[in-house]
Formats: structure tokens, C-alpha cells, sequence
């Protein structure tokens, strides 16, 4: 049988200043074939039609996506950019920049994630020491000012004998909360000039060069693979938990059984996002129209999107538990005696269902996230991205995809009103998910139900007591026995 896996490019029919890319073939299947070659080879293509090869694509291990640093090693700064761009010229040299993704992670209490940084001023007596600073910031949250010399007594005395007491390197603490999915490190070599007393003349070099060495890194090696789920963040920074698997092997995305343009446009962006994070085409994902439960998906992350109405009228709307889409808004089931129990047993004062139920009564939104358990499997996760009319799905994607709202994307519940003003939650009970030994698995549980953990001690203390007390009486009856 011949084969035409075509991919052929043209001017656009209706306007000449423009190309269209047509992907063809006879079935389905070919087409799938002349996407995933063009995606495969894009680097070598040239000409106006190619025609496509079958090619064999390995499945993805869990967390290697190629956009995200390993845990296993540094991450060394020289590897994020090109050589040149770590010199910086001049009197106000402009920042420098260094991104990195990361997978979800977690950092116990007692372990560090540590930033070791070396560097260099330039020398000459023009610069002011005593009030320069490489200024060291986080995700547009300053860390540190990091200053030319050390700074110590004992190192005073030590440059008066002539000795360079220059600092240029130290090792910083990040805070483990400051690190998101997609982070930006940067660095300022905010330098001040002596002041002649006579003229204007400073005494500048011709030539100014500050640097970050190569050697400079970030040591995430004590983090673990692990995060408590549901939690949007995640998503919206990572596509987690979806991108555990690079090309979404695992996740299925579910669709009305008739969906509109306007949804698949939405779901389509969602994807694209997800494979942004991950620098990975979705290869493996399960696509199914028709918001429906099935033992096919028992082991799959759920992704639904579609309009609010839609999941209203759907058999979906009533297995999301705690939430369902009732009147045009979200409703939130109150806590059974359990879930009580345990918001109690946990001393749980983050928990916002009493709050997110008061509000949303009286809100109107036009978008909404919502994260939860899968119906079919409480270690899989089910995200529901919806909009409440045609344009609130239409513009969904280009929502979240604004920084001054993905940051406030937390939780597991998240409302987008019309003025873009935005409403996070944190209802659904938490679940681990990720890599982590069996002794920190007792560890965290104890430190998420703290007071059955205070009650046991005291049943443990008083227990000794009672032992210890009986002892002791035993002793004390020996004792008046011999004498």
C-alpha cells in the first residue's frame, strides 16, 4: 500500500503576505504520522512539501522532561546561557538573567537548597567598596546583597597588612517557597563611584567588566520529587501533575460529546501550555469526547474542559466531589462528620470551605479552575478548567496565561469575574504524590495530624509515669523490707 504522509507548505489562498502549513493524509493515522514527523524533524525541514516517515518515539520516563533540571546534580549557571551573557560592561552593567524549570518539589526542614555564588568586581581604587553590592535576587524577590570585601574585624586588620580580603563567592540559603515551576534568577552588580574632591574626573577605566563564574550554581539535591495534590499552582506553573510524563502518556483529556469551537480552541491552548513547560510534544495524550467516567481511565489524570453548562448537565458535574456546577456558579458540599474529624485531627485553620461557600453565592465568575481526586482513583488528580460562557472559555487560556493572575492561581479552587479580579481556595482534603522514602511518609503524616500525634505523647508520657511510678514503689517496698 502507498504511503502519503504529506506536509506541504503554500501561500495562503485568501491573503499573498501569508503561509499556510497544510499536515495531510489519507486517515487519521497518517495524519498523526505527519504531525509527529514535522514535530520530530522540524530542525532539517526545508522546501515546500516533505513527504512524512514513520518514526519510532519512545514513551517518556517519569519527570525527565527536557525543560526541566534534574534534582540529581547542580544546576550550573553557565549551562542556562550562552558564556558571554555572565560578563557584564560598564559602570551599570545590565542584570543578568538565568531561567530554569523545575519539577514540583519539596524540601524537608533541616535540609537546604543552597546558591553558591562566585563572582567579581573589577579592581581599582575608583570603586566605591564600602557601598557596592552584587544584589541577588529570586523570582523578582530580593535575597541578598553580596559585598566586595569580607567584612569582619579580624579581616580589617588582615587588608591593613596588605593582604586581598575580596570576598567573591558565598553561599546562600533559597527559601523553598520562593522556587515555582518556571523560576528567574538574577543578579545586579550594583556598583558606586569615589567622588573626586577636585574636578569631575572619576578615573574610570576604558574598560569595566564585572562577572558570575561558570562555576556558580543552585544544589537542589536534598528536594524530593513530592507535592501535596490537588494544588493549581502546579498546573498552571508546570502542567503538573499531568507532565509527570513529558508527552502526557497518562493523562486523558475530556471533552463535551459535541464540543464547540470555542472549547476545543481552549483545551488546545491548555495542551500547548503544558507542552511549553515541558519542551515535549503530547504524543501520548488520551483524548474522549463526552464528560463520562470509564474503567479505561482508572489510572489516568483527568483533564476536562469545557463550558460551565456543559458540566452542569453532564454526569461528571456530580462525581466531582467536594464541587458541582449548580445555577451558573460553583457549588461546594459541606464536610460530612469525617472530613470534620479529620480537618480537626489535623488542626487544619487553612481550610476555606466555610469562606469559598459564603462567597460564592454571591459571585458571578466567568472563568474557574477547580482541582480534585479522580472519581475512579484517589491517587489521581481530575482538573476542571471551565468558562462560564463562549467568551469566558475562549479566553481561557490567554487568562491564566497573564502573570499577575497565575500568581495568585493556588489551591484548588480558583474564580476569574469579568474585571479579571480573581478568587482563590483551598477546600478538597490534600493527598501526597511523588517520590519519597517510608520513614518521611510517617514524618509528614505526623506533621499534618498534629493533634493525635500530641494526644499520643500524652497517652505515652502518662503510660511511662504510671510504669516509672510503679517501679519505683516496688523499690521504695524492697528497701523498708531489708532495713
Amino acid at each position: 500500500m502507498s504511503r502519503d504522509y504529506t506536509v506541504l507548505q503554500m501561500q495562503h489562498p485568501e491573503n499573498p503576505l501569508y503561509r499556510l502549513l497544510v499536515i495531510t493524509g489519507r486517515n487519521d493515522l497518517e495524519v498523526r504520522t505527519s504531525s509527529r514527523y514535522i514535530t520530530q524533524r522540524y530542525e532539517s525541514l526545508s522546501g515546500q512539501r516533505i513527504r512524512a516517515e514513520e518514526l519510532s518515539i519512545p514513551p517518556r520516563q517519569s519527570f525527565d522532561a527536557p525543560k526541566w533540571q534534574s534534582l540529581d546534580e547542580p544546576i550550573y549557571l553557565e549551562r542556562l546561557v550562552d558564556a558571554g551573557t555572565m560578563v557584564g560592561e560598564g559602570i551599570r552593567p545590565s542584570p543578568q538573567h538565568y531561567s530554569f524549570r523545575l519539577p514540583p518539589l519539596f524540601v524537608w526542614a533541616g535540609d537546604d537548597v543552597n546558591l553558591q555564588v562566585n563572582y567579581q568586581f573589577p579592581e581599582g581604587e575608583w570603586l566605591d567598596i564600602d557601598n557596592s553590592r552584587l544584589e541577588v535576587s529570586l523570582n523578582d524577590q530580593y535575597i541578598e546583597g553580596l559585598p566586595v570585601e569580607k567584612n569582619s574585624i579580624a579581616w580589617d586588620l588582615w587588608k591593613l597588612l596588605g593582604n586581598d580580603i575580596r570576598q567573591e563567592e558565598a553561599m546562600l540559603d533559597i527559601p523553598q517557597e520562593q522556587l515555582y515551576g518556571n523560576n528567574q534568577l538574577s543578579f545586579y552588580f550594583n556598583m558606586a563611584v569615589h567622588t573626586p574632591d577636585e574636578g569631575c574626573d572619576l578615573g574610570l577605566p576604558e574598560r569595566i567588566e564585572t562577572r558570575i563564574m561558570p562555576n556558580s550554581h543552585i544544589d537542589l539535591r536534598e528536594a524530593k520529587k513530592f507535592a501535596a495534590l490537588p494544588e493549581l499552582s502546579y498546573w498552571v506553573s508546570a502542567g503538573y501533575p499531568f507532565t509527570q510524563w513529558a508527552d502526557l502518556s497518562q493523562t486523558s483529556l475530556l471533552l463535551p460529546e459535541v464540543p464547540q469551537a470555542n472549547e476545543i480552541s481552549a483545551a488546545l491552548g491548555l495542551v500547548g501550555r503544558m507542552a511549553n513547560a515541558t519542551g515535549y510534544p503530547s504524543y501520548g495524550l488520551d483524548i474522549r469526547k463526552g464528560l463520562n467516567m470509564s474503567s479505561a481511565l482508572v489510572d489516568r489524570d483527568l483533564l476536562v474542559v469545557a463550558r460551565a453548562d456543559h458540566i452542569e448537565q453532564s454526569a461528571l458535574n456530580e462525581l466531582m466531589d467536594p464541587f458541582a456546577i449548580v445555577d451558573k456558579t460553583i457549588s461546594i458540599e459541606p464536610s460530612n462528620l469525617w472530613q470534620r474529624l479529620k480537618i480537626w485531627a489535623k488542626a487544619d485553620v487553612s481550610t476555606e470551605s466555610g469562606r469559598a461557600r459564603d462567597e460564592l453565592t454571591s459571585q458571578a465568575p466567568e472563568q474557574a479552575l477547580l482541582a480534585t481526586r479522580s472519581p475512579l482513583n484517589d491517587g489521581r488528580s481530575l482538573i476542571l478548567a471551565t468558562g462560564f460562557s463562549d467568551q469566558g472559555i475562549q479566553q481561557l487560556t490567554s487568562i491564566i496565561d497573564q502573570p499577575e493572575i497565575s500568581r495568585q492561581t493556588v489551591g484548588d479552587l480558583v474564580t476569574i469575574d469579568q474585571q479579571q479580579s480573581v478568587e482563590a481556595y483551598r477546600v478538597a482534603e490534600r493527598n501526597i504524590r511523588g517520590n519519597i522514602s517510608w520513614n518521611r511518609l510517617v514524618r509528614w503524616y505526623a506533621g499534618q495530624y498534629i493533634i493525635p500525634v500530641l494526644l499520643l505523647m500524652v497517652i505515652v508520657v502518662l503510660l511511662t509515669a504510671v510504669v516509672l511510678h510503679g517501679a519505683l514503689n516496688r523499690r521504695e517496698k524492697w528497701r523498708t523490707h531489708r532495713k
